[in-house]
């Protein structure tokens, strides 16, 4: 015998609707109004998070995906691909629907137009903030060339989100601001080029943060003196749990002369990923609090974190170095990862 939904216990509705794939559970919004209500009691109790992409106007959900048991093809919709849903009337976007559909949604926008505007930006963020609520990750552009005036009102127009990713660049004389900016106080914010970031800009903006990663189309420069004076006010810097400065080739010599520095030569990151480091190219210090710290370099990195499980204690071996090839030395941008391709 077959029972309909609608005709089971409130709770009982619950269950069932949770252990269904969440397309399906979406099919039910369509099927009658009771179904709809049913359906609507359902979502208004999932703390979702909702993927919007701005310029495909594409709309995710994901259903409790920080539980366990959490899986794509079960809890995974892309909601602007439902040819039964239909925005109703006196809605004017389908986002507004999902607001209205997952009250405890969490927020997340991606904009990968490499043609936006400032003005764009500004009003799509005033739009969403008028939904009222959170947004938790802005991701913004592709690997191309940001304008000033982009890269300016990102940066000042999201210092309300926890994560901020911008994979444009800008050029190395771009200016944040011509008035005193605070700290940022990101939980992650991650620049793929980052070559206006100098030193100073860095402590200044960026040890506020948890985690800090710079990224470079070419090369990030710090000489040996500025990469001490970074370490030690990381260490100092309360917030700071990670950062990350990407194609960088050398590692400071100062860095291993730092009082309380103690050299390492094998750290377990977790319980998969272990790194073996050559001779000075891994420290273990305690930042200010007393929380234990490693800084190394590593494939063109230097990393400076605490999230680390075991540091073992002592001089790596020395590292081999290859001979380089005259032509090599002339012309390293050639052969360089952030600099020019060819194919012989």
């Amino acid at each position: 015998m077959t029972i309909a939904l609608r005709c089971l216990p409130l709770l009982v509705q619950y269950e069932v609707m949770h252990n269904m794939n969440l397309i399906d559970v979406f099919t039910l919004l369509a099927t009658s109004k009771k179904s709809r209500l049913q359906t609507k009691y359902y979502f208004n109790r999932q703390k979702c998070v909702v993927e919007y992409i701005v310029d495909a106007e594409l709309i995710h959900i994901h259903r409790n995906p920080s539980s366990k048991n959490y899986s794509p093809e079960r809890d995974y919709v892309e909601m602007s691909s439902l040819p039964a849903l239909e925005i109703p009337r006196g809605h004017a976007h389908l986002l507004e629907l999902a607001v209205e559909l997952f009250p405890k949604l969490t927020l997340n926008l991606d904009f990968p137009n490499k043609s936006y505007r400032a003005t764009d930006f500004q009003n799509t963020m005033a739009y969403v903030r008028s939904l009222n609520v959170p947004i938790i990750t802005v991701k913004v552009g592709p690997s191309n060339k940001i304008n000033d005036d982009l890269m300016r009102c990102v940066l000042l127009s999201c210092t309300d989100v926890k994560n901020l990713t911008i994979r444009n660049f800008s050029h190395t004389r771009f200016h944040l601001s011509y008035q005193p900016v605070p700290p940022f106080k990101f939980d992650f914010i991650e620049l793929k080029g980052a070559e206006w970031v100098t030193k100073d800009r860095l402590i200044d903006l960026f040890l506020g943060c948890k985690k800090v990663i710079l990224g470079s189309f070419i090369r990030l420069s710090y000489s040996d003196l500025e990469l001490v004076e970074i370490c030690g006010n990381w260490l100092r810097a309360p917030a700071a749990q990670y950062l990350e400065i990407q194609s960088i080739e050398t590692f400071s010599e100062g860095i291993g002369r730092l009082p309380g520095a103690v050299p390492v030569k094998g750290v377990t990151l977790d319980d998969e990923d272990r790194i073996e480091f050559a001779a000075r190219k891994c420290y273990k210090m305690e930042k200010a609090d007393g929380t234990p710290a490693i800084i190394y370099h590593h494939e063109n990195c230097i990393v400076f974190r605490t999230d680390f499980e075991n540091a073992v204690i002592g001089e790596g071996t020395e590292p081999v170095v290859d001979p380089v090839h005259p032509f090599v030395a002339a012309y390293p941008a050639l052969f360089h990862p952030g600099g020019l391709n060819y194919y012989w």
